[in-house]
């Protein structure tokens, strides 16, 4: 029995939290996994302990590092004696490098590129430049989901080992094209089967540009007043993005759902999804949207035209017009034209990002690390 612990700054949901949750979930029998956040809660971890993994968390607080929080991540991963130390994200990553116990094995997991750290607190930006820059070497592999994540961390001065390139995987049973739940969640929402529904799921941060969606619908629903549209994601009901609508839609139809643990179901309910962002290392939303057989469009923004691999449209970043007229193309098209574009993004999903192809490459590289072998 190989035993991993994964260290990760919090269960909140998100692209990273998921992964971890899919892969633990999914992991064969040879693999005993437990998992430590550095904050307390999360929506995540209510299934990893359905699960039965074993969940501990610091009671770390936002914007606050703590001595006594590191002492206690020793601690916590000394008394585990695992295998393998798994850290996903920088302050776990960071605060991994100095809690690991000898002869245990080292991965980092980064799941960011192309961040404009000016939009990050200063601490944030501190840990991304300057604390694990100089702790990379620590590390047997530093894993990545994208070649555009593995060279923003290159640039940055980041020197692992080696690195490790895993596309993210998604859950294609959980993630499928499903009439009766795309009516249940518009019956929810109040939207009418017929009505064109256009949604973002992502978090409110900067670099998912928000901003850039809101200007694309209000301008889409000048032409199109019946169209409506979903925000759904932490912080998407927050008073910031009370200002933003106010500010940039405020004639737009917008259901703003927060944080939902039913994102299968909100995303089959959709006509279109978009990532708008302006920095990606890999879009779950995007991913989980084609798994639904959803037409996409996104921005211009590597790996995201990759990802969708002609299945939908790609706009010109932070560009509302351009975002609205592609919407607007799609709605337009004949329903057997969305139907095969939904069809061949599913395929797409199937053929190249399954749940299964992602945990079988974590659990070799486990194997291999434990070898001392590079990951081929």
């Amino acid at each position: 029995m190989t035993d991993i612990v994964h260290v990760i700054t919090s269960l909140d949901v998100g692209g990273a939290e998921v992964l971890l949750a899919d892969l633990v979930t999914r992991s064969n029998g040879t693999f005993r996994h437990r998992v430590i956040s550095l904050l307390p809660g999360g929506d995540v971890r209510p299934r990893l302990e359905r699960a039965g993994i074993p969940v501990t968390d610091l009671g770390m607080r936002h914007g606050r590092p703590s001595l006594r929080a590191l002492l206690a991540l020793r601690r916590a991963v000394g008394a585990a004696r695992p295998d393998v130390v798994h850290a996903w994200m920088y302050h776990a990553c960071f605060a991994a490098a100095l809690a690991r116990p000898r002869g245990s094995r080292l991965l980092w997991g980064l799941h960011s590129a192309n961040m404009d750290l000016a939009l990050h607190p200063i601490t944030t930006s501190l840990v991304v430049t300057t604390a694990c820059r100089m702790l990379s070497r620590m590390p047997d592999t530093i894993v990545v989901n994208s070649s555009e994540t593995r060279d923003y961390h290159s640039e940055l001065g980041y020197k692992p080992k080696q690195w490790a390139l895993i596309a993210n995987g998604i859950d294609a049973e959980e993630f499928r094209p499903d009439p009766a739940r795309r009516a249940q969640t518009r019956a929810a929402l109040g939207v009418p089967n017929d009505v064109p529904l256009i949604g973002f799921i992502a978090r409110r941060d900067p670099q998912k540009d928000h901003v850039t969606f809101l200007r694309a619908a209000e301008r889409l629903t000048q032409q199109m007043p019946a169209v409506q549209f979903v925000l759904a994601g932490l912080f998407t009901d927050d008073r910031l993005m009370d200002d933003l609508v106010r500010r940039h839609a405020p004639t737009t139809r917008l259901h703003r759902l927060g944080v939902r643990t039913d994102i299968a179901a909100v995303t089959a309910a959709l006509d279109v999804a978009t990532v708008c962002s302006f920095g990606e290392s890999f879009s779950n939303s995007l991913a989980e949207a084609m798994s639904c057989g959803v037409p996409c469009v996104v921005s211009d923004v590597p790996p995201l035209p990759e990802i969708l691999a002609g299945t939908g449209s790609v706009v010109k970043g932070a560009d509302p017009d351009a975002l609205a007229g592609a919407w607007r193309s799609i709605l337009n098209e004949t329903p057997a034209r969305r139907q095969d574009r939904g069809n061949r993004a599913r395929q797409r999903i199937l053929t190249d990002f399954s749940a299964a192809n992602m945990v079988s490459r974590f659990e070799a590289l486990y194997h291999a690390i434990q070898r001392n072998h590079r990951h081929p």
